[in-house]
């Protein structure tokens, strides 16, 4: 959608993505806005950044982190993922769901 953009444009899209969770109440560490059009963009920096959970809809961006890096994928359903049957998968169909799936990973971890 062009979030990775530098532009106002950009910038736009990326405070209402922000926005959006937060007024549901979730809070992230950490936002990170990457180009579809660079291959292995995402996958790269979350490599790069060590991020042990990220929050995903693109079916080739969740097969390639969950596979390479083996890290939790909470997975904002659509038909474009449906097919995907991963392991490290957590499935959720509205961002209401979203604080529950953080608390289901942490709990994986043994962590608060």
């Amino acid at each position: 959608i062009g979030a990775h953009r530098r532009d106002l444009l950009g910038r736009v899209i990326r405070i209402m993505v922000i926005r959006k969770f937060e007024r549901r109440g979730i809070f992230m560490d950490s936002y990170t806005f990457t180009n579809d059009a660079v291959p292995d963009d995402k996958l790269n920096v979350c490599r790069e950044k060590q991020f042990d959970t990220i929050v995903e809809d693109n079916p080739g961006h969740i097969e390639k982190i969950a596979i390479n890096l083996g890290i939790p994928v909470i997975v904002v359903s659509t038909p474009e993922n449906a097919a995907l049957k991963l392991e490290n998968i957590i499935r959720i169909d509205t961002t209401d769901e979203l604080e529950s799936a953080l608390e289901a990973v942490s709990a994986r971890r043994g962590t608060p």
